[in-house]
């Protein structure tokens, strides 16, 4: 199944625990996708807008859609694991929340 992870990229340890979900993704077969894995070398606009075309392409070539990141709720922060799954037609997303 290709899973495109969308997550946030603003820590170190945003970073870690991306790379703990597509560790165990690919750990059960799974082919990942994580925009972290395929960062700026140089940070001109020309690459961004690469960077940002791969992006888009391995989301529409996505079986599934993983994100995560924190939210707020009931007055606090709280981790968020939120699963999309594309139906066939492609038009709807289910969506798991914790």
């Amino acid at each position: 199944m290709r899973v495109f992870v969308a997550a946030p990229l603003f820590s170190n340890g945003e970073h870690a625990f991306n790379s703990k979900i597509a560790q165990a993704l690919r750990s059960n077969g799974h082919n990942v996708w994580l925009a972290q894995e395929a960062p700026f070398k140089v940070g001109t606009a020309e690459e961004k807008k690469q960077i940002f075309g791969s992006d888009i392409d391995a989301l529409k070539e996505s079986d599934v859609v993983v994100g995560c990141g924190p939210r707020w709720y009931r007055g606090r922060i709280r981790s968020d694991l939120r699963i999309g799954v594309r139906a066939l037609s492609g038009k709807t997303d289910n969506w798991i929340e914790d």
